[in-house]
């Protein structure tokens, strides 16, 4: 078996396994509780991989959570150059992604934005400046699968064995402070990325050089 990069351990397992740990706790299901609450090696190993599982589509529903939430601020810091350049924390991204991409022209399209955007990714991934890039992703990640943790676990928790007065309000904090984090962090990714940007375009590196990276953003 391969071993997970970051982004699929914190991004991914954390909250598959956050959330079989939730209906382990809330529904007292003993005959597969070895599986939710695992006690052993063996039980750990077969945790691990329903966790994988389970956060792929947690995160399915994280991309639902995530359109509906960025689509309140005009769409994700990495968009706000362009979307809300009016109030935009990130001085000289535009100019840092236009000399770096070797482009001249100023877009206020949003989809040609995010191309650029994409190109000046890849061009950090190749230049080797992508670790906090992979950290920020990871966390956000991580944040965005524990928010929609909670909107599963709120669906059936008035089933549970547990007293509801006590589990909705846990609920309702835990997915606060995770939006939280999770905007938080998607603020470092886009000031890491066009400080990363600004870093190449003044080394005079263009999206010419780079090989793709991955990302899951």
């Amino acid at each position: 078996m391969r071993n997970f990069d970051f982004y699929e351990f914190v991004g991914i397992i954390v909250p598959g396994s956050a959330l079989l740990i939730s209906i382990g706790f809330l529904f007292k299901v003993d005959s597969v509780s070895f599986l939710l609450v695992p006690n052993s090696f063996g039980g750990l190993g077969a945790h691990v991989l329903i966790a994988y599982i389970t956060g792929h589509l947690l995160q399915a529903i994280g991309n639902y959570i995530e359109y509906l939430y960025w689509k309140a601020w005009k769409g994700m810091p990495t968009d706000w150059p362009v979307s809300r350049a009016e109030a935009c924390k990130f001085p000289g991204a535009t100019e840092a992604l236009l000399k770096l991409c070797q482009t001249e022209s100023i877009t206020k399209d949003l989809q040609v934005w995010r191309g650029l955007v994409a190109q000046a990714r890849s061009a950090i991934y190749s230049k080797g400046h992508a670790t906090r890039l992979q950290y920020f992703n990871g966390t956000y990640g991580m944040f965005r699968g524990i928010v929609a943790d909670g909107f599963v676990v709120a669906c059936f928790a008035w089933a549970s064995q547990v007293d509801v007065k006590l589990v909705y309000p846990v609920i309702a904090v835990v997915v606060g402070i995770s939006l939280n984090r999770m905007h938080r962090f998607a603020v470092h990714y886009a000031n890491e990325l066009f400080s990363s940007a600004k870093v190449l375009a003044s080394n005079k590196v263009g999206v010419g050089d780079e090989s793709n990276g991955t990302e899951s953003r």
